[in-house]
């Protein structure tokens, strides 16, 4: 009979060292195997990311809102993984049972020994247990050793476990490997294109910078033009003066403490704007300059640098009668030019940017590049043209910074035709061809080649042409145009109504020796001119007439082949007389012209120009018959007799 010293119960049996290490190899083997697999995965996310970033970057060079929201995405999705692949794996539990259950699946022999032995050893008694009689003491024993017995089955297979094998390693492998290939993909990159990466940094820290291009493309028309006049500190003129030929600029005072973007003022091409200082900005904007006016073009196609290094970031493409303050030899035509200070006491230089802006500088002129796509003024005479891509240009003065707004759409009559213009530089890397691929209204998507002129020769050309003739459109487009390594997106094609005359009214004022007052007749009137108007010679004739849309000028041309061109205002006025509903009238519908007095048969030709740049396809031709005077006819016959 068993004393009470040697009764044993199953939750007197203690889990053996060799299974608890077994089990805690298993654990942290689980910790460390997510640890690799999410730092891997992480690494491939970055990575792919980068390159894929660094492709999109260099094909379209997007704005920096794009960029700093994809490595926001990138940045989530990094956190993303290391959350579920690391830190929920790492704080998880891991109890035994499970651990033994994973074990027992890639080792069959076990046949659940360990699981068995992980769940009943060291288990607290329940109430049942420790209160049982004596009579079922030798049952709890008996039991108590066959968990023993299991327990030492399993420490002996224990010793023949390999952790590894437990895990599926080839997903790991795979992603390391992955992870790996980009690494040594990335490291050889900064080894053979060290300059590149470099640049695709400075982009992803915010840099302006536009990608160095072996192929420089413009797309004529899609452009801002225009001039700029810095004076001198200490000369009479207290003011910038500019004067915008094609596109607008952007107008920010620079001394103003606190500026917001929504504060500056916007010119636009061929508008007479003063912008007072006490606006916050001291700027004079005059209409109708030449540009000759304010800095001389320059025609001397014999100067043009026949070769031209891309390096730096800008080029002197030509010099005409250029003095500057240093060495004069490195600032001959073709000389390349770096961030830094430049000063030319007199003479104009031609300088293209990196990004395709072109500035033709006067001296006496002092200016500092800062980027390609930035200059500081402290004075002189420049006339810009930067064109639609790939980033804005903008121009530091001591009073303001001028930001190029190039056009970005041109409107063209609905059913019309037009040639879109694409110009290379022929001093560069010319494509072997240039190709739009566009997208429209109805899914008019598709792409097209343009057809190239005669050949350029560098020295005497400037540009090689290529030109895209579209017939019958009928709906807007948006266009990308692509050409080698040069690319030029946001081109964008708007189809608008022509404008049309929805009234054309003429007030007359006859000879004097026609009015009869008494009967009314031949007093001063208005007729609506609906075809060829029949009116005594010598009447003074103007035409008022109202068009469909708003207009900027209206071109009449006479039979005799002159041509007068009328300005209509841009203003909004009050004017109680006409029918508005609230009392104001645009008078960009409206024009007036005075024809004078009709000594002869007249015919006009109105052009119409409108506020989106279009104008009628067909001149409306007005026709003013002009009926000479003739002496007065009497019949006469005997009265009561006939004319027989």
């Amino acid at each position: 009979m068993s004393t009470e010293t040697e009764k044993r119960r199953p939750t007197d049996v203690r889990l053996p060292g060799e299974l608890r290490w077994l089990l805690a190899r298993l654990r942290w083997t689980i910790r460390a195997y997510a640890w690799l697999d999410g730092l891997a995965t992480a690494a491939i996310w970055l990575g792919a990311a980068f390159l894929l970033l660094w492709l999109v970057d260099w094909s379209l060079e997007p704005s920096w809102t794009f960029r700093r929201g994809a490595m926001l995405v990138a940045a989530i999705g990094a956190v993303a993984i290391v959350y579920r692949l690391i830190v929920r794996r790492t704080f998880a539990r891991l109890p035994r049972a499970s651990l033994a259950a994973l074990v027992e699946r890639r080792y069959a022999g076990f046949d659940d020994r360990l699981l068995t032995a992980v769940n009943l050893c060291g288990r607290a008694p329940s109430e049942g247990e420790s209160d049982a009689p004596d009579a079922d003491a030798d049952a709890a024993n008996e039991r108590a050793a066959m968990l023993e017995r299991t327990t030492a089955e399993a420490s002996q297979l224990a010793a023949s476990v390999r952790v590894r094998s437990v895990f599926n390693g080839r997903p790991l492998l795979v992603r390391s490997a992955a992870a790996a290939v980009l690494t040594l993909v990335l490291a050889a990159t900064w080894f053979v294109a060290g300059d590149a990466l470099a640049f695709y940094l400075q982009r992803l820290s915010g840099s302006p910078e536009p990608w160095p291009r072996k192929t420089l493309l413009v797309v004529e028309g899609f452009w801002a033009d225009y001039a700029l006049i810095v004076p001198e500190e200490g000369q009479t003129a207290e003011r910038d003066e500019l004067q915008v030929y094609t596109g607008a600029v952007e107008v920010r005072d620079r001394r103003a403490a606190r500026r917001s973007d929504d504060d500056a003022n916007v010119v636009e091409a061929g508008t007479g704007v003063h912008i007072a200082a006490d606006d916050g900005v001291n700027v004079t904007t005059v209409a109708a300059r030449p540009a000759a006016g304010i800095v001389a073009p320059l025609n001397d196609q014999s100067r043009f640098a026949a070769t031209v290094d891309a390096g730096g970031v800008a080029v002197l493409r030509r010099a005409v009668d250029c003095l500057w303050r240093g060495d004069a030899r490195a600032y001959r035509a073709g000389a390349r030019l770096s961030l830094g200070r430049y000063e030319l006491i007199s003479g104009r230089a031609d300088l293209v940017m990196n990004g395709g802006t072109r500035l033709v500088v006067a001296g006496p002129a002092a200016f500092e590049i800062v980027a390609s796509t930035r200059i500081v003024v402290d004075y002189g005479r420049l006339s810009v043209r930067a064109p639609l891509r790939p980033a804005p240009f903008a121009i530091e003065t001591p009073r303001a910074t001028y930001v190029a707004a190039p056009v970005d759409r041109l409107r063209v009559v609905r059913g019309g035709d037009m040639t879109l213009t694409v110009l290379a530089d022929a001093l560069r890397t010319l494509p072997e061809y240039v190709e739009a691929t566009y997208s429209g209204e109805g899914g008019a998507d598709g792409r097209q080649m343009l057809q190239q002129e005669a050949a350029a020769i560098p020295g005497r050309d400037e540009f090689q042409r290529y030109t895209l003739s579209m017939k019958n459109l009928l709906g807007s487009l948006e266009l990308e145009i692509r050409g080698g390594d040069g690319r030029v997106s946001g081109v964008r094609i708007e189809t608008v109504d022509s404008p049309k005359l929805v009234s054309t009214r003429a007030a007359l004022q006859f000879p004097k020796y026609l009015v009869d007052e008494r009967s009314g007749r031949f007093t001063p009137r208005e007729f609506d001119v609906a075809g060829p108007l029949e009116l005594p010679a010598g009447t003074d004739v103007t035409l008022r007439a109202r068009s469909s849309k708003p207009l900027r000028k209206v071109e009449i041309a006479t039979g005799s082949g002159e041509t007068e061109t009328i300005d209509v205002t841009a203003d909004v006025t009050a004017d109680s007389s006409r029918n508005s509903p609230d009392g104001a009238v645009d008078h960009r519908y409206e024009f007036t012209y005075t024809v004078g007095t009709l000594e002869r048969t007249t015919a006009l030709f109105i052009t119409l120009h409108d506020a989106d740049g279009v104008a009628n396809r067909d001149a409306i031709a007005v026709q003013l018959i002009a009926v000479p005077d003739e002496p007065p006819r009497v019949a006469v016959r005997p009265f009561g007799v006939g004319s027989t």
